[in-house]
């Protein structure tokens, strides 16, 4: 089999760079070594490196990957669970109360027994203790934090250390809440109506926790709606559908409070962290250059806010029941009522926080983490931030303006037309809005359109309130204009504080339409959105409260009941385990990784080291040999015919060297004889002395003569001495 013409060409050229070098053997032999051993050992060892390294990666990626994903899974899960133990929590809540009305319904209706009621239903509440501006003037922190200084987590028993894991006995201190709990009334407000709507029986609770809009004691005719609660309930007309046994439950009633300011709401905030395109930068420029005291005075009129403005004004609100009380025979004679204070609902969502911490005395919305509550219709009854709970006007008792889109037109820079907002505010919006110029400067009497009105007259008209996408856009394809971040809120409603949250109309909000439809079938579940430039999961769970209008029937199939929970918490928090997992996980494969990189460099190392030692021993034994030869040569050429190299070597060396000892030795015995040699053309190439003498002739005249016409003898003669040699030879 040939070697291939490309193959040979290879060699052939090698050979020639190699001829070209000008090295002795010695260093071309090293170079092959190293070509032929060292330079794939070095490859291998880089493509090592590089398939370590990728290996490395993808460990990295499975594990921090699978490990974050696991931890974010299990972090959800957490939260998921939460949210609907607290959704199921205010669902038993809720059934109770309706419990207490049934109980009410069957005594016999008097003064004295309405509030013995009264005060026999007290629930404790988390009070929250003093909190003062910081000392920067940018956050509000606790006065006097409680301290805990109780025992260790040593378990008084070491059994109770599990023997692998060495310590896995874990005390956690106690959440001291109980040292900030007060007991305020269930119920603010116990009454029996008769069936033309007088308040026959009544019994106020003076310990009612409400400040700025407490309930009125005195005995008044609910039929007409403007005696009731902040004239906002119309209650009556649904009671006389009622059947005996039946419940009426009304949704939350309570005043609007806004704010000039969604955030922390701080001194030091306004005056370097507050945007000059904000609606209110004067004004919260001049508030923030306020001396502290005075600050403070105007921290109190504006909406509380957990963390953000713990000393602020508190949504102040109640939820209604209601039942006919009947006489033996079965008639209805009144109705029994109680008006729950709104706290007890918020009390479960305001101290439970989705991280570590577990409890908190006060919400903070600021950092993402906290929990909320829409009612059925996704409007906010339950906030961090009491001026997202929407409300009412107390003067009218007309639901007051949400915060509504106002997205800028691309061309004019005004709010778009077509949105709620801009169709309010072009129907007598416009006036109203003049007239009250902020949430806590309203007039009495305004010759504009109020929202309560507008709504009123157009609720049923989704071309106008298009509620969660309703709204076609593209009569052909069906497009429907729906929720997006993309959309901003309208700046003259930001201004004048009226930022409370109607999921139907908050068109930038697409977090409400991803609400209901979780909560749709009575279910639960979470997804992520971006909401006050935070990123972060949310959840949502039905709160499976059945009663009266919030039954499926009554709401056309829905089971998401009274309302339901969600619970918010900031990315960074929520993904921190699995962040603080990935970095250890990291640094070890990177360690591991690092070490075997070494361990491998170092071997190559100490096998180039190796194969160069090697290479010098095999170049050395195959140049001595050669030189040994080349010497043994020129000594036997310099006329030292009795020099033998007299090997003992058994390899091919040792061959050679026996077979110039045997030339040698022919060498010498031709000495004595006439010899001539020549080449395949009978020309004569090499003669001896003896020979030359024979023929009277030197070596210059006969090299490349014919043997054939050399001769010393007369022509004819029958003997020639140089063929006769010849033939002795051959």
């Amino acid at each position: 089999m040939s070697m291939p013409y490309n193959s040979f060409n290879q060699i052939k050229g090698l050979r020639s760079l190699l001829n070209r070098l000008n090295l002795k053997l010695r260093p071309k032999l090293i170079l092959i070594f190293l070509a032929i051993m060292a330079i794939p050992i070095l490859l291998l060892t880089a493509i090592a490196l590089k398939q370590i390294a990728s290996l490395g990666n993808m460990l990295s990626n499975i594990a921090v990957t699978d490990s974050a994903k696991a931890l974010n899974d299990s972090a959800r899960e957490n939260i998921e669970r939460m949210t609907t133990d607290t959704s199921i929590a205010i669902a038993k809540f809720l059934y109770q109360r309706d419990q207490d009305i049934l109980l009410l319904a069957n005594l016999p209706p008097s003064d004295k027994a309405y509030k013995a009621f009264s005060e026999s239903r007290n629930r404790k509440i988390t009070k929250q203790g003093e909190w003062v501006l910081a000392k920067d003037g940018k956050s509000w922190v606790e006065k006097e934090p409680f301290k805990y200084d109780g025992p260790t987590d040593v378990s008084s028993n070491k059994e109770n250390n599990d023997i692998m894991h060495k310590s896995s006995f874990q005390y956690r201190a106690p959440d001291f809440l109980e040292q900030f709990h007060g007991s305020i009334p269930l119920y603010d407000e116990v009454t029996f109506i008769d069936l033309r709507g007088n308040e026959l029986y009544k019994y106020t609770s003076p310990h009612s926790s409400k400040k700025n809009y407490p309930l009125n004691p005195k005995k008044v005719n609910v039929s007409n709606k403007a005696n009731t609660y902040i004239k906002a309930e119309n209650y009556f007309e649904e009671l006389k559908k009622l059947k005996p046994g039946e419940i009426y439950v009304s949704d939350v009633i309570g005043a609007y409070v806004g704010t000039n300011y969604i955030g922390m709401y701080a001194p030091g905030v306004f005056l370097n962290d507050v945007p000059k395109t904000h609606p209110n930068y004067d004004l919260l420029q001049k508030i923030g250059n306020l001396p502290p005291e005075e600050f403070i005075e105007i921290a109190k009129k504006q909406a509380y806010a957990g963390e953000e403005n713990p000393v602020g004004q508190r949504f102040e609100g109640i939820i209604r029941w209601a039942t006919p009380v009947t006489k033996n025979n079965g008639k209805i004679i009144g109705y029994a009522t109680i008006a729950l204070n709104h706290n007890h609902i918020m009390t479960f969502v305001d101290h439970i926080t989705p991280m570590n911490k577990r409890y908190i005395t006060i919400p903070n919305a600021y950092d993402g983490n906290y929990a909320f509550i829409w009612d059925y219709k996704c409007r906010n009854i339950c906030h961090p931030r009491h001026h997202s709970i929407i409300g009412y006007n107390p003067f009218t008792g007309e639901p007051q303006t949400p915060w509504l889109e106002g997205t800028p037109d691309a061309d004019t820079g005004a709010p778009k037309t077509g949105t709620p907002f801009q169709v309010w505010y072009d129907a007598g919006g416009a006036k109203w809005l003049e007239d009250n110029p902020a949430w806590d400067n309203l007039s009495k009497e305004s010759e504009g359109t109020s929202w309560g009105a507008f709504y009123e007259a157009n609720k049923d008209n989704r071309s106008i309130l298009p509620q969660f996408g309703e709204k076609i856009i593209n009569t052909n394809t069906g497009e429907k204009d729906r929720q997006s971040r993309s959309k901003k809120p309208a700046g003259k409603l930001t201004k004048a504080g009226f930022v409370g949250l109607d999921g139907r109309y908050l068109n930038n909000a697409p977090q409400c339409t991803g609400w209901m439809d979780l909560t749709e079938s009575g279910g639960s579940g979470s997804f992520y959105i971006l909401w006050s430039g935070i990123y972060k999961p949310t959840t949502a769970g039905a709160i499976p409260y059945y009663t009266g209008k919030y039954s499926p029937e009554n709401q056309n199939g829905s089971r998401r009941g009274f309302a339901f929970v969600t619970i918010g918490s900031g990315i960074e928090d929520f993904t921190a385990p699995a962040r603080d997992t990935e970095k250890k996980l990291t640094k070890a494969i990177d360690s591991t990784l690092l070490t075997y990189a070494i361990k491998l460099v170092a071997t190559s190392i100490v096998l180039f080291v190796l194969i160069i030692l090697i290479a010098i021993i095999l170049s050395s034994y195959l140049t001595d040999n050669i030189n040994l030869m080349l010497r043994g040569i020129s000594r036997f050429r310099m006329g030292e015919r009795q020099f033998r190299l007299r090997s003992n070597i058994k390899d091919e060396f040792g061959v050679l060297a026996d077979s110039f000892d045997e030339m040698a030795d022919s060498i010498v015995d031709s000495v004595t004889e006439p010899l001539s040699i020549i080449d395949m053309n009978h020309k004569i190439i090499y003669m001896n002395n003896t020979a030359l003498q024979v023929i009277g002739k030197t070596l210059d005249q006969v090299v490349g003569t014919s043997y054939n016409n050399i001769s010393i003898y007369p022509s004819g003669s029958s003997f020639d001495p140089i063929t006769a040699l010849h033939e002795g030879r051959e």
